[in-house]
């Protein structure tokens, strides 16, 4: 019996192996028919998928192996995943397009008027941690910050927390994480059986499902509430009153209004809670940073504790650098979501064919030497005087994407990281429980985040009156 499925397995090979090197040959030669940028060395079927592979690293970290490829071939290097053909980016001039970005939900004016809310939450955080730190024993802040950024976004959103709050930041993170895959069923478009030895697609339907019931439920309830005037609105009524108003051409949908919450949801508490871990990870490896951001934040807020306002946050520059050199060693999203060329084009005298797809690797670019001086070293002072931001116009950082992906919340994540960052430092120092050395490994998915949770020992800051 063994036999015979040996010889059927052989005999299976035997007829498919030759219309594979067919595919491959015609490919090869149609390729170097075209003038593409250069790339690493492929094999047949799988190209050049085991340069994602480090060995030196017992992590899949593609944005790290990426950019080490691209020192070698270059800022736009060609790359064949299985059978996609693939162009990587890291470069900033490479990375320029079009600058689309939404103003109607988190505007100036729309986080000024959250932000009593906001500063009340973070109060109640800083209580919270000052209970627990009476026993002197270590805190997990990846925890801590990840409810608290949960329960503040779905306030902004919703208006309150919401009764689901769990289930859906649950589900929007394991999205998030699975979105961060590669896939190979994305990188083998013609081997179906591989969709469904994966299960991938299967298991996005059966996470959207569940994140639609959920949606579902807010909306309905908004519009059953929109009768009482009384109450302020939240970005769900927003969008609401916006879809009755038809002022735009294109209508507003229940299904738009369910994918602009579920990016906040997914984006808003995911990047801001892991920003500050990041943030309090660097400050805790560079104890002279965190003197000086813990100075400037103690003097500018003395005697403001119960009453900051955005006023007094903008006055912290040092703390904003931080915020900054965080965010561009640590980049949110270490590779931009794929995009497609819908025709051939031409870049820098290479032709990227139709259907390629494009990965823009904005670690590497975080790290450009060209770009930035001494781009391995965390220094907030290379911010000093630099008018680079967060709104997609300086295509070295662009920490929040750039164009009609830009995340639509980075307004509203940075005055959370902000406010709460300045909080922590005022009211706490910090320190590394016994024995204890900090872990900075990475984990990949769609954002980068720590591989292992920050565990720190807060010390309540006695505050001069």
């Amino acid at each position: 019996m063994e036999m015979e499925l040996t010889n059927i397995l052989v005999g299976a090979l035997f007829l498919v192996l030759p219309l594979l090197v067919s595919k491959w040959y015609k490919e090869y030669n149609d390729s170097s028919k075209r003038k593409l940028p250069p790339g690493p060395w492929k094999f047949p079927f799988i190209g050049s998928l085991h340069h994602l592979v480090d060995r030196q690293s017992s992590e899949f970290l593609p944005h790290r192996t990426l950019a080490k490829l691209a020192s070698k071939h270059g800022p736009l290097m060609h790359m064949k995943l299985g059978e996609r053909s693939a162009i990587v980016v890291s470069s900033p001039q490479m990375s320029q397009m079009r600058k689309i970005c939404n103003q109607e939900l988190l505007s100036h004016k729309s986080i000024q008027s959250f932000y009593p809310k906001m500063l009340n939450e973070t109060t109640n955080l800083v209580s919270s941690i000052k209970n627990y730190a009476s026993g002197g024993s270590p805190i997990n802040m990846t925890e801590v910050l990840s409810l608290y950024t949960n329960t503040i976004i779905c306030k902004a959103t919703v208006g309150r927390a919401c009764k689901n709050q769990d289930s859906l930041v649950d589900i929007m993170r394991a999205v998030a994480g699975s979105a961060g895959v590669f896939d190979l069923g994305d990188l083998f478009p013609s081997a179906k059986m591989i969709h469904f030895i994966s299960g991938l697609k299967y298991k996005l339907r059966k996470m959207h499902d569940e994140v639609d019931v959920l949606l579902e439920e807010i909306i309905n309830e908004h519009e059953l509430q929109n009768s009482d005037q009384t109450t302020e609105e939240d970005i769900v009524d927003v969008l609401l009153r916006l879809q009755k108003s038809q002022d735009f051409s294109i209508p507003i949908t229940w299904d738009n209004i369910k994918a602009i919450i579920s990016d906040l949801f997914a984006g808003g508490s995911t990047t801001s809670a892991s920003t500050m871990e990041w943030a309090f990870s660097e400050l805790m490896l560079n104890p002279k940073i965190m003197k000086k951001a813990q100075d400037e934040v103690r003097e500018v807020l003395k005697g403001k504790e119960n009453g900051i306002d955005q006023t007094d946050i903008q006055k912290l520059k040092y703390l904003k650098m931080v915020v900054k050199e965080t965010m561009r060693f640590h980049p949110l999203t270490p590779l931009l979501a794929p995009r497609e060329s819908r025709e051939e084009c031409e870049i820098n005298g290479y032709i990227i064919p139709k259907g390629t797809m494009a990965l823009v690797n904005f670690w590497a670019i975080s790290r450009d030497p060209n770009y930035w001086k001494n781009p391995e070293i965390f220094d907030p002072e290379r911010f000093n005087e630099s008018h680079v931001d967060f709104t997609g116009a300086h295509f070295e950082f662009t920490a929040f994407g750039t164009g009609r992906r830009m995340c639509p919340g980075s307004s509203f994540a940075m005055a959370t990281v902000e406010l709460t960052i300045a909080l922590l430092l005022y009211h706490f120092d910090w320190k590394l429980p016994n024995g204890h050395q900090l872990d900075m490994t990475e984990k990949f998915s769609s954002t980068l985040e720590r591989k292992n949770n920050l565990f720190l020992i807060p010390l309540p800051h006695e505050i001069e009156s």
